[in-house]
């Protein structure tokens, strides 16, 4: 999975952000306090293996 990111985060900089954005990566996530526990959701696709991966196994 790849890294996650926390607006509330005091290190995450708006030049930072800014730079996200530019390379369309969509990793900020936005926290909310649900019976005082801080929840932040972030929807995944997960794909079939690739065929590189399949052929390494195929091989052994």
């Amino acid at each position: 999975l790849a890294s996650f990111l926390f607006e509330s985060d005091p290190l995450l900089t708006k030049s930072c952000k800014k730079k996200l954005t530019k390379r369309g990566l969509d990793i900020v996530l936005t926290t909310v306090t649900q019976d005082a526990i801080l929840v932040a959701e972030k929807n995944i696709t997960l794909e079939p293996k690739s065929t590189t991966a399949d052929a390494r196994v195929a091989s052994r």
